[in-house]
């Protein structure tokens, strides 16, 4: 069924005359007792781009959010980027309103249109900067995941690097990591010089 198809992991499951499950797959049960976490931060957007987008809906969320008082409960964008994870070059403006949105505090993180591969911000230039800059990575998490887990972390008083760090990391089988050789090369470093599946949540 399409309606629970993950693209980046193998079928759990097929189904015919007889339904056969392959176990070799399926988590192993957590140790600890099943728990939900009700702290969840919702201020979660989510920004399709798309070819002519106008700035101001970004420019109007961040200025929102800056206007608030502190303390200020925690904010996310969420943008979901061409290909592997690319953005208009030619529209400096948008790079300049993702720093503007960091240093307000807003968390960023970016993942892919495509239903089925990773986020690769090195391939282009303008992902290059992005990950410069610190950016959330999705790796191969789907959207919902992505902003599930971003719900869910924030919602524990994670922020700033930590916050990335944990994102880019797995938790419950949400994202795949590849090897280190080849993790090492998506790094800020790597960049500077050179130029998904459903998410459960135990605690």
């Amino acid at each position: 069924v399409d309606a629970f198809h993950s693209h980046n992991h193998p079928a759990l499951a097929t189904t015919g005359v007889e339904t056969v499950i392959e176990q070799s797959l399926v988590l192993p049960h957590p140790i600890k007792r099943f728990s939900v976490s009700l702290d969840l931060a919702t201020d979660v957007c989510v920004i399709s781009l798309v070819p002519g987008f106008h700035d101001d809906c970004i420019k109007g969320f961040i200025d929102q959010y800056k206007a608030r008082p502190k303390p200020k409960d925690p904010r996310a964008i969420v943008f979901a980027l061409y290909g592997t994870g690319n953005a208009p070059q030619k529209k400096g403006g948008f790079v300049k309103l993702v720093q503007e949105a960091i240093d307000a505090g807003i968390e960023v993180a970016v993942t892919s249109q495509c239903p089925s591969g990773r986020t690769n911000l090195a391939a282009y230039e303008t992902g290059a900067q992005l990950l410069h800059m610190g950016v959330i990575t999705s790796l191969d998490m789907t959207l919902e995941a992505c902003v599930t887990k971003l719900s869910y972390l924030m919602g524990r008083g994670i922020s700033g690097r930590l916050l990335k760090e944990k994102m880019e990391t797995n938790i419950r089988g949400e994202l795949t990591r590849l090897d280190p050789s080849v993790d090492d090369r998506l790094s800020v470093a790597q960049v500077s010089g050179g130029n998904r599946r459903a998410l459960q949540l135990y605690h």
